[in-house]
């Protein structure tokens, strides 16, 4: 009940229908309550503040069909802040809560492809549906022919945590953090780093476009070859520019035109032969991905030079945002790593922004797998944590920042809306990404373009 006795607002008498005014005002009369509002147009009911005696007789009234009580909503897309929530033992990102984070309920044989580092075992991800390195260019999986040169999981446990941001498990023993959408099954790791000097030789480990158009043409195959029913995949791609970008007034990067054939799939006079992929990469880090422009255009795939990327073509490229949903930007940069070991990142870094930005999600200190926090190494100057090679560390965890941590987020929504709605093209899928998101509080980038950051319903 109410501290004070409520008023009820006034309404126009010809807005409702006589009969059910009436019949409101009966049973005001009879039950001794006064209504807050009422219906008429959409079915007859009233609104009534009752204590609990006077809500048993309302119960037994023959003319009363349904009573509820009137709670209180939230709008579906929760705005900012954002926290981490501890699910003991393990926590979920804030980022999770931004994305409103899912559970994978079994396998749809959709897959999701992690173009990075190569992802090592660990405790809080699920069991790979495949885990190759594709940086020779031949023979699939160059592993199997030399193992030392073309390992299966890198120098850096980048790949790891941007997994576990996928699809690290809910709950269970030696659990630490959850992914946005939990336990998915179908985590393809396809490493493109190569190395040379011995087993933990880490002095030439660099990815280049060449070996990501070797895991885009890797997929194309597993597309062509294993995929009869056309199921549209996900490939996350969180490396930049990858050659993906418009190079030289108008040039085509090295794998532009190889990423718009696997996100298009191949098709024969109207029909689809062989299905697309959606590829969601990262717009970049400003300066880590050099030169002085800050605009995303420079470092990421773009629909055509000079063309802004207003229709789903079945790429998105994602931009960071913080806790607030603001772009991590000059004003607001990345924060550290945490372990401290691990800090990458430029003080002042920050998400690069623009027009080719088509999609904005979490990538301040977000919290996922990662090797154990121990013997740290140096390579070329930066500085390494967790023996990522042993086969026995599968626990540890990171905060990490970047745009790297904001597309997996994205790749993971994705492969939800996908699974609950009937996708037939890369682009449609697409559209269902941008159709979840919300420009939370009117934020825009440095540059003026809105910020967007999609959440599951």
């Amino acid at each position: 009940m109410p501290n004070s006795e409520p008023k009820r607002p006034p309404e126009p008498e010809f807005f409702h229908k006589e009969q059910t005014v009436a019949l409101v005002a009966d049973f005001e009369a009879r039950h001794g309550v006064k209504r807050m509002g009422m219906t008429s147009w959409a079915g007859s009911s009233v609104t009534v503040y009752v204590s609990n005696e006077k809500l048993a007789r309302i119960l037994q009234d023959p003319l009363v069909r349904q009573v509820s009580e009137d709670e209180e909503f939230s709008f579906s897309a929760f705005a900012p802040p954002w926290y981490d929530y501890n699910y003991s033992p393990e926590w979920m990102s804030w980022g999770g809560d931004a994305t409103n984070a899912k559970v994978s309920s079994g396998s749809s044989g959709r897959k999701i492809y992690i173009i990075d580092s190569g992802t090592a075992l660990h405790d809080d991800l699920p069991t790979f549906a495949a885990r190759l390195n594709v940086a020779c260019g031949s023979s699939g999986n160059c592993n199997t022919s030399d193992p030392t040169t073309y390992p299966l999981v890198g120098c850096w446990a980048h790949a790891t945590h941007v997994a576990g941001i996928i699809g690290a498990k809910a709950a269970g023993a030696n659990k630490t953090t959850r992914g946005v959408y939990a336990g998915f099954p179908n985590l393809i790791s396809l490493n493109i780093t190569s190395r040379s000097g011995g087993s933990y030789d880490c002095s030439n480990t660099s990815p280049s476009s060449s070996t990501v158009g070797y895991a885009l043409d890797y997929i194309s195959w597993d597309n062509s070859n294993n995929n009869p029913t056309k199921i549209i995949h996900v490939a996350n791609i969180s490396l930049n520019p990858g050659g993906m970008e418009y190079i030289n007034l108008g040039v085509p990067g090295t794998n532009w035109t190889k990423a718009r054939s696997v996100a298009g799939g191949i098709w024969w006079g109207g029909i689809q032969l062989v299905a697309g992929t959606l590829l969601v990469q990262s717009s970049g880090n400003w300066p880590s991905v050099g030169g002085t422009s800050k605009d995303a255009c420079n470092y990421a795939y773009r629909p055509g030079y000079l063309t802004p990327p207003t229709a789903s073509d079945g790429i998105l490229v994602v931009g960071a945002v913080n806790d607030n949903g603001a772009a991590v930007s000059a004003a607001s940069p990345f924060q550290a790593a945490d372990p401290s070991s691990l800090n990458t990142l430029a003080a002042y870094e920050q998400s690069t922004y623009g027009e080719c930005v088509e999609i904005w999600a979490p990538g301040d200190r977000i919290v996922s797998t990662w090797g154990s926090h121990s013997s740290p190494y140096s390579v070329n100057g930066t500085t390494y944590t967790g023996n990522v090679y042993a086969s026995g560390v599968t626990q540890g965890w990171a905060f990490l920042s970047g745009t790297s941590m904001a597309a997996p987020h994205v790749a993971a929504i994705a492969a939800w809306l996908a699974d609950n709605n009937a996708v037939t093209t890369s682009a449609e899928l697409e559209a269902l990404v941008r159709a979840s998101a919300t420009q939370h509080g009117g934020a825009v980038d440095p540059a003026g373009y809105p910020v967007k950051v999609p959440r599951l319903p």
